[in-house]
């Protein structure tokens, strides 16, 4: 089936690819186009043109890249990652700054499976677009149908009849229509109301803002289900993380997703509506060979170790080509060997470390004490049985990329937040209150300021949403955390 999907997909990406590199060129622009892969490494348009499957969900990888690197920056190493964009929300959980790949029988694009390395995330039908609507059995339904962008929701104006999340956002003042996208997009609130009024309210005998507050909590519920399913049933306790909402729509959502999972705080990276885009400056060129060789390690001979390390050094070998071609130098090289491994006579496989000397006998252990803890971490139990299998041999080259270097906050030094004040408005939060609600420029603000929730934080590419009983906090690189405020 991968084979089929890479044959697939191949013509159409490849020409796409070569034309956009062709055009960059035509624009006098030099540098080296890279390409996001799945794993979360980026590669060349050459490689990705013959090997298109890598790239299927790429652009949901670079989110969990810039999430990490966002948390880095304020020393956050647990983290729950939450992108909701304008048709779905994608779900990442990073435990101790490690992303996870996810395990190959989970790796799917829509119903088919594709068997190449992808970062471990759950996707929803649940955005700024998605359209709420009561189904034929009168069941009020959220999403997960889109309005995407064109039309898009109908305060846009642009011929959109359907109620959408960002629709209930306006209506209950948490989006301004002179300031959405810093006032480049004007949006009209009356058009939100009035197809909010016909589609739900009315059919339920409710009022406009209690539709609307409807609409935010169903979508905030179906996201919070699926946080779950990437956390706790993974075995990760979220109270032990911090939620991180980017996107453009996310920041509006984080305090309530965090409420629903008992996620310990919220942190909002400095530039939420492009934290994908900054994944793809942040993470490193990365490629993955592998190889089958079945190999029972409680029976496995010193032939078979010989044979095992030789296939790696082959492996090696074909990483360390790929990324000379890519003008690599040696001295920025540097190799990760796996082992995917299972129980004698299962049908799937999950990733084991490998020592760090050749395999033998005297080292094998550290293979089966890897799979072990792995399956234990997956499935809350391990057999204990020595019959661990290795079936699939796997080397991952990675050159070293520069990250990415945020410039520091100046610091407020004892100043007040009143530069970065815009103006108040009513806005209604999820408690069903409706209250002056003042606005802050993002922009403005500085290192060490603090706001008090109500308040709404207002940038070019998104708005966070501090709630009643809230405190946000700015830090050195401008990440802002948000928690409960401290009872007096």
């Amino acid at each position: 089936s991968t084979t089929a999907m890479n044959g697939y997909i191949g013509p159409r990406t490849a020409k796409y690819l070569n034309s956009l590199a062709a055009k960059l060129r035509d624009m006098d622009m030099h540098a080296k186009l890279r390409i996001m892969q799945s794993n979360g490494g980026i590669s060349t348009v050459e490689t990705t043109s013959k090997r298109p499957v890598t790239i299927l969900m790429s652009g949901a990888a670079g989110g969990v890249i810039g999430g990490r690197w966002a948390g880095e920056m304020s020393g956050a190493k647990n983290l729950i990652t939450v992108d909701i964009g304008g048709t779905s929300a994608d779900i990442s959980t990073i435990p101790d700054g490690q992303i996870k790949i996810m395990n190959p029988r989970d790796t799917y694009v829509g119903d088919y499976p594709v068997l190449t390395p992808m970062i471990d995330m759950a996707t929803i039908g649940a955005g700024g677009g998605s359209i709420a609507y009561l189904d034929e059995g009168g069941a009020f339904r959220v999403g997960p149908r889109s309005a995407g962008a064109d039309p898009g929701p109908v305060c846009y104006g642009r011929g959109g009849s359907e109620p959408t999340v960002t629709d209930a956002q306006v209506v209950l003042g948490r989006l301004d229509v002179d300031r959405f996208l810093g006032g480049d997009l004007k949006i009209d609130a009356d058009l939100a109301r009035k197809a909010i009024e016909d589609s739900v309210a009315a059919k339920m005998d409710l009022s406009v803002e209690d539709a609307a507050l409807g609409i935010i909590k169903i979508i905030n519920s179906n996201m919070a289900l699926a946080i779950r399913a990437n956390s706790v049933a993974r075995g990760f306790d979220p109270r032990n993380f911090s939620l991180m909402p980017f996107g453009g729509a996310g920041p509006l959502h984080g305090v309530a997703l965090a409420i629903e999972v008992a996620a310990k705080e919220v942190i909002v990276p400095p530039a939420p509506g492009i934290n994908a885009a900054i994944g793809l400056l942040v993470t490193d060129m990365q490629y993955e060979f592998t190889r089958s060789a079945p190999t029972v390690l409680a029976t496995a001979t010193d032939e078979d170790f010989a044979a095992i390390n030789r296939y790696f050094d082959e492996l090696m070998e074909q990483c360390r080509a790929q990324l000379k071609a890519d003008g690599v130098p040696e001295s920025m090289l540097h190799f990760r060997r796996i082992a995917e491994c299972r129980y004698h006579g299962q049908g799937f496989e999950l990733r084991a470390d490998m020592p760090d000397e050749p395999l033998s006998e005297a080292n094998k252990n550290t293979v089966i004490d890897s799979f072990h803890a792995q399956h234990k971490a997956d499935y809350g139990y391990t057999f204990g049985s020595d019959q661990v299998e290795i079936m699939t041999l796997r080397v991952v080259g990675v050159a070293d990329v520069d990250p990415l270097k945020w410039p520091k906050l100046a610091p407020a030094n004892g100043a007040g937040i009143d530069q970065a004040y815009l103006y108040s408005r009513s806005t209604t939060f999820d408690d069903g209150e409706t209250v002056e609600t003042p606005r802050y420029d993002r922009d403005k603000l500085l290192a060490g300021h603090e706001i008090a929730g109500p308040a709404l934080i207002v940038q070019h590419n998104s708005t966070t949403l501090v709630p009643p009983g809230y405190q946000a906090a700015v830090t050195d690189y401008g990440n802002i955390h948000i928690r409960a405020a401290a009872s007096s």
